[in-house]
């Protein structure tokens, strides 16, 4: 099955399944993605479907338990644990998880998508606006959280933009200048997070 076309099976499926997925006992969410085996991602394209636990089939009813195939589309059950929604947002967090409140010293404020690793590294991911303010960062400029428009001042809470950040093309696709620099909407976070001060 070509990959488009597994997708958009897998969509339709899903689109046609979501709420009688949603009613199973310790279902949480359900989409479309690649199949998991033994810890690696395939290019297999799947209905997704997130339980809080994974269970034994002996712990569920025949009705919870999510069939391995819904017509030719396979499942993928995927232990998440439980969805709470984040509180406080615009707050000051340490370690900042993806969701908060951040931006570039010039703006008002935006989020963090997610935190993602190269090597050692941990980098925050989110838009070239919100970064980057619109590729008009300099090497050292300040990356605040949370964002002024959220309650952070100036030179406060900051963390340094690298050459790793700093965007250096104002085309719609921009460049980015230093060495194998992992994102144009990426900034390196201090490692070890805790070294972020007041």
């Amino acid at each position: 099955m070509a990959l488009d076309a597994g997708v958009g099976a897998a969509l339709s499926v899903k689109k046609e399944h979501v709420s009688e997925l949603l009613s199973r006992r310790n279902v949480v969410a359900c989409g479309v993605g690649f199949k998991e085996r033994e810890g690696r991602i395939t290019d297999e394209p799947c209905v997704v479907v997130s339980v809080t636990k994974k269970l034994p089939k002996a712990q569920l009813t025949a009705e919870d338990i999510v069939p391995q195939k819904l017509g030719e589309v396979k499942t993928d059950v995927v232990e998440i644990g439980v969805v709470r929604a984040l509180q406080g947002h615009q707050d000051k967090w340490r370690p900042a998880p993806g969701g908060v409140s951040v931006g570039h010293v010039a703006i008002t404020a935006g989020t963090i998508g997610c935190l993602v690793h190269r090597g050692d590294e941990i980098f925050i991911l989110s838009n070239n606006h919100v970064l980057a303010n619109c590729n008009k960062a300099q090497i050292g400029d300040a990356i605040i959280q949370p964002g002024r428009y959220d309650g952070a001042r100036p030179m406060t809470k900051s963390l340094p933009c690298s050459s790793s950040c700093l965007l250096t093309s104002a085309s719609s696709r921009p460049s980015v200048r230093g060495p194998r620099a992992p994102s144009p909407c990426s900034t390196p976070w201090p490692r070890p997070p805790g070294r972020i001060t007041e």
